[in-house]
Order: structure tokens, then C-alpha cells, then sequence
């Protein structure tokens, strides 16, 4: 109350309430409303513009440094699912020469039992190289009759081995008649191109587009048949 104040307050007190002002705010903001969208809308343009330069700009340079060392994978593809029954290099040569001049081919098979069986011959055939000529018996031409008369007087271990021999021999045989490499299936491809240019063409080519992996569309490709026994989806990579 002013009443019970100092004569020196009560003249401060009344100057403040006369001299206190109001003011009302009464900007219309649905005038800049505009401008505010319009400024938003150059900033959201300038930010992907600069997105899109900077990737031009990375996968530029990322071609140059790859250019500057080259390897034997900066020419080739790998195709990791072939079709089982297409193992003629000839046809995936026409098939992948549309990209570019095709240097050579390369059909993998799942002939493991096979390799397994040569490896197993390699070795013992060395050990068994080895224990013949300790006993003075000649292995130049490993004539089998041969080398059979002169096993005659020689250790039981070295005949049975010698038999061992025969029977892997023996299994290759049965492994590389055609009945057997016809039951051989396809699984991968291996192509070399003459020109890095023909490689990417193929790895582009043969790739699912960015908008296809956005719609998670994965089995969408350029090129996706080899022969007539069905369509192919093919995964293509870079070989390591």
C-alpha cells in the first residue's frame, strides 16, 4: 500500500506505473509462411545437389585408385549360380560375349569326389615312387606288368600298397566316364574380359538396379536367360 510508504518511494512507485507500457504483438505469421517453404525447399534442393556431387565425386575417384592397380579380378566376373546343366564353356562364351570381347571361361563343378580321389593317387603314387626305388625296381614308365614281376620278391606292405594303387586307379576311371561326369552339376562361372570397360558393362548389365533392390525386387535382371530350359537369376560379383 502507498499509504505506509516514504514520500521518495511513493514518487518512484507512481513514476514506474505511469511510464509502464504494453505492447501487443500482432505480426501476421501467414505472411512469411512463403518464404519459410520457399527457403526450406532451396535448402532440402542445395543439400541433395551436394549429395549427388559428393557420390559423382567418390565413385570417380574410387574408379581412378582401382585404375591404378590392376589385377587379374578387375577384368573378370564370377557368377555364383549357374544353371546345374550348363557346364559348356562355349555357350557361356556367346552368352556373355555381348558385353565385351570374352578372353576365356571357366565352368566350375562340384567334382570333389573326384579331385579327392587324384589327390589321394598323387601321394600314394609318390610314396610308393619312393619305396620302388629303394629297392632297385625302375618306375620310369610304371608299366603295370612290369612293375608287377619285380613286386614278386618284394614286402608284403609294398604289394599291398601297389594294390591300393590299382584300386584308386581304378576309381578315377569310373569317376571320369561320361556316365559319371554327365551326373556333374554347375556351380559357378568364372569369365575374364579383354577390357575392364567390358567387365563393368557385364557387372552392371547382369546386376539388379538400385531402384529393384529398393522394391526388394532381387530376381529382376537385364539379361536373365542362357538356354531354353528355363529363366535365370543370376548373382553376379567382382571375384576376390
Amino acid at each position: 500500500c502507498l499509504d505506509h510508504e516514504p514520500s521518495w518511494l511513493k514518487q518512484q512507485l507512481l513514476y514506474l506505473d505511469t511510464s509502464l507500457t504494453f505492447y501487443l504483438n500482432e505480426c501476421n505469421f501467414e505472411d512469411f509462411t512463403w518464404y519459410g517453404y520457399l527457403s526450406y525447399g532451396a535448402s532440402l534442393i542445395l543439400i541433395v545437389q551436394f549429395s549427388i556431387a559428393f557420390l559423382w565425386w567418390q565413385r570417380k575417384t574410387e574408379i581412378v585408385f582401382d585404375e591404378d592397380i590392376q589385377t587379374a579380378s578387375d577384368y573378370s566376373i564370377k557368377i555364383l549360380n549357374p544353371p546345374p546343366n550348363a557346364k559348356d564353356p562355349q555357350e557361356w562364351q556367346e552368352y556373355l560375349q555381348r558385353f565385351g570381347h570374352v578372353s576365356y571361361v571357366i565352368v566350375a563343378i562340384d567334382n570333389a569326389k573326384l579331385l579327392k580321389k587324384l589327390c589321394q593317387h598323387k601321394k600314394l603314387r609318390s610314396q610308393l615312387s619312393t619305396q620302388l626305388q629303394k629297392h632297385q625296381i625302375a618306375t620310369s614308365c610304371w608299366d603295370t606288368a612290369t612293375i608287377e614281376a619285380a613286386l614278386f620278391r618284394a614286402p608284403t606292405k609294398l604289394i599291398q600298397q601297389w594294390h591300393k594303387l590299382q584300386k584308386l586307379q581304378t576309381e578315377i576311371r569310373d569317376l571320369t566316364r561320361p556316365a559319371a561326369t554327365d551326373q556333374y552339376q554347375a556351380v559357378a562361372v568364372f569369365c575374364t574380359y579383354e577390357s575392364e570397360r567390358a567387365q563393368r558393362n557385364a557387372l552392371h548389365m547382369l546386376t539388379p538396379s538400385r531402384w529393384s533392390l529398393w522394391r526388394n525386387r532381387l530376381d529382376v535382371r537385364r539379361y536373365s536367360t542362357i538356354n531354353d530350359n528355363g529363366v535365370l537369376s543370376m548373382k553376379v560379383e567382382e571375384p576376390t
